[in-house]
């Protein structure tokens, strides 16, 4: 076989070769949002209703609200693939206590999360945020709000979803591989062409002059 088009085989099966393997984050997964005052995160503190959405989702103002005398801060609430962003549209200051703010429950992760931090883009900073490998607990008590501030967390997870059974994930410090762009597949696919062509006429000419 032509050399042109072994080398042209071989750039195909490199770039193909690989196995592929998604990319973990939120996206996807099932989002609950609930707030609490003024104890800890759990159920008898829950004063809001419970929005729930598939991630990537936003939440505007108003949607999270009372349903008991306690007041709440309006906020919007926007989660993407790896950031929890909450804007509040009024300034105040919130109740004091052990805990009082948002909790948000993750389920369907193709990946758990492993860290939680806080965005340099933050105008407002949160007395603490903890978080477990599904939810994210943001522990705004005591804080002076100005309107229009907001806290954006950035989410990480542990980056790479498990492979298929019976195959190995890549080692530590290596990246998996990706598709080629479509452009990429094109560009192969021309190059494939273009030397079975040249093999094809270099093999005629031998014939017609052997004849």
């Amino acid at each position: 076989m032509n050399r042109k088009m072994l080398l042209s085989l071989t750039l195909i099966s490199v770039t193909f070769g690989g196995t592929q393997y998604a990319k973990a984050d939120l996206s996807g997964s099932t989002v609950t949002i609930g707030g609490y005052c003024c104890t800890s995160p759990t159920a008898p503190d829950l004063f809001t209703n419970v929005l729930t959405g598939t991630v990537p989702v936003s939440f505007p103002v108003g949607s999270l609200h009372s349903v008991t005398t306690l007041a709440i801060i309006p906020s919007s609430f926007d989660i993407t693939a790896n950031q929890i962003t909450q804007t509040s549209s009024v300034a105040a200051r919130a109740a004091s206590g052990s805990f009082n703010g948002v909790v948000y429950d993750f389920s369907g992760l193709s990946s758990p999360i492993t860290n939680v931090t806080l965005d340099a883009l933050s105008t407002s900073t949160p007395v603490s945020v903890t978080f477990t490998g599904t939810s994210v607990a943001v522990n705004g008590a005591g804080l002076s709000i100005s309107a229009g501030s907001k806290y954006i967390l950035d989410v990480s997870t542990d980056g790479v979803s498990p492979p298929p059974d019976g195959v190995s994930p890549p080692p530590d410090g290596v990246s998996p591989p990706s598709l080629p762009e479509p452009s990429s597949l094109a560009t192969l696919t021309a190059a494939l062409l273009m030397s079975c062509f040249m093999f094809y006429r270099h093999k005629s000419s031998n014939i017609n002059r052997l004849s």
